[in-house]
């Protein structure tokens, strides 16, 4: 099989590029590079540990530990709460998938605590969700279809990208809680 003039061009940038990183940050940038492009661990891993650590983990994005999701990533990279909710939720069921094998999340188990940890679960949530085309309900049970699974990879690639400004900061109390502190005081 012989290689392309893409292929080897490819080759060489990625030489250049990761030759300029220590071990440690060239096998990041690696298996990052593994998980978004569904090839598996990358090769030449330092343990079989290692691979396994690789196959849980979403660089950046989430990770499992102990049978749970946990979504590491830092900002959504999102214009306000509702369009944060949306990409949440798109980017919890892609991972889970991705990290499960799974193909359905549990909306009581997987996406409603991790929404509530973002403080992103309220009736604006629950009402764009349930009109959400592209995330398909059957009991308890949510998935993405083929349309929203390549968006839920551009909001990753966004969230990946220093360059792409989020204006959208998760509250840092609930509404409920504020008042409760002003009648309190």
């Amino acid at each position: 099989m012989q290689m392309s003039r893409d292929e080897l061009q490819v080759m060489r940038a990625v030489d250049e590029l990761l030759g300029d990183l220590d071990a440690e940050a060239r096998q990041r940038v690696l298996a990052w590079a593994a998980a978004k492009f569904s090839i598996g661990p990358v090769l030449g891993a330092k343990s079989s540990q290692e691979d396994a650590r690789l196959a849980a983990e979403m660089p950046g994005i989430a990770v499992m530990r102990n049978q749970r999701l946990e979504v590491v990533l830092s900002d959504l990279k999102a214009q306000s709460g509702v369009d944060a909710a949306l990409r949440l939720a798109h980017v919890v069921l892609f991972a889970y998938e991705r990290l499960t094998g799974e193909r359905s999340a549990s909306t009581r188990k997987v996406l409603v605590p991790i929404l509530r940890e973002w403080r992103l679960y309220d009736g604006n949530t629950r009402a764009r969700l349930a009109t959400c085309k592209g995330i398909v309900r059957k009991g308890d049970l949510v998935s993405l279809d083929a349309p929203a699974k390549r968006y839920a990879q551009s909001v990753i690639d966004e969230i990946l990208n220093p360059d792409v400004p989020g204006r959208w900061r998760p509250p840092v109390t609930t509404r409920g809680s504020n008042r409760r502190a002003r009648a309190g005081a």
